[in-house]
């Protein structure tokens, strides 16, 4: 492991010898224009790169990274990252990659299938990054692996119904911040294409009422957060179904819940 946080680094050069064993490389608080100033082929073996809180926008380039095939963990947070079409080009060849890390960047615009090099990918954090979805299909159609995915504070389109389509494995989606239609979640909402889910974050997001049907998808569900809406009792008969559930509901207008509910 190389650790190099906070090094004042502005590029590495070409031809870096003797790093052919080195699995994980930190690079977080640097001051890189471009990803491809990190020269990544003089580390071919790496599995973790880490480049979190660069102090210049960063810009993703094209093919920076495809020599890194064994790559698994990439975290490229709070790096001022923005791409109006992202992110195949950017990373070609990480078919190994697992973790994906883009939170806290500027606004990223998906197409479709937008992570088809990263098929693996078991981890994906967006989160308070503005993401503008193309295409009228799911920019994660290809992730059939993913297991948790933030989309908190997205500014998402949430009416597209096919946002989620996919994602047959997802266990664990956090929508914090974002807003629906209307204040409500219908019958027909973009849930409906993650039945697998089992924790499900739903806080903050404006909500004043929930359609009695619009989660009887998600059977697996037991860790609902509603906190900090603006719910009143008349949505509690969405949740009559799910049992053995940690269940939030703090911060909202609930004033009765009716026995036959508990």
């Amino acid at each position: 492991e190389l650790d190099l946080t906070a090094a004042h680094l502005n590029g590495l050069p070409s031809g870096i010898e003797g790093m052919n064993s080195l699995k994980t490389l930190v690079l977080n608080a640097n001051s890189f224009d471009q990803l491809c100033q990190i020269n990544a082929a003089s580390f071919p073996s790496l599995r973790v790169l880490y480049i979190k809180g660069n102090m210049r926008k960063l810009d993703l380039g094209t093919r920076c990274l495809e020599k890194l095939e064994n790559l698994q963990k990439l975290d490229l947070s709070h790096s001022d990252i923005e791409a109006s079409d992202c992110c195949n080009l950017q990373l070609k060849n990480l078919r190994h990659l697992q973790h994906l890390n883009l939170s806290y960047n500027e606004p990223l615009g998906l197409e479709d299938q937008a992570f088809k090099e990263c098929p693996q990918l078991e981890l994906l954090d967006v989160a308070f990054t503005h993401l503008h979805v193309k295409a009228p299909h799911s920019p994660f159609q290809n992730l059939h692996l993913l297991r948790v995915l933030n989309l908190s504070h997205c500014l998402l389109d949430t009416s597209n119904q096919h946002l989620l389509a996919g994602l047959q494995d997802l266990r664990h989606l956090n929508l914090q911040g974002n807003s629906f239609q209307d204040g409500s979640i219908s019958k027909t909402n973009l849930l409906q294409m993650v039945g697998s889910l089992e924790i499900l974050i739903l806080s903050s997001c404006n909500l004043l009422s929930i359609d009695q049907q619009a989660f009887h998808g998600l059977r697996n569900v037991n860790h609902l957060d509603l906190s900090h809406n603006s719910l009143t009792g008349d949505s509690m008969d969405t949740l009559s179904h799910l049992k053995g559930l940690y269940l939030n509901l703090a911060s909202n207008n609930i004033r009765i819940i009716p026995p036959h509910l508990l």
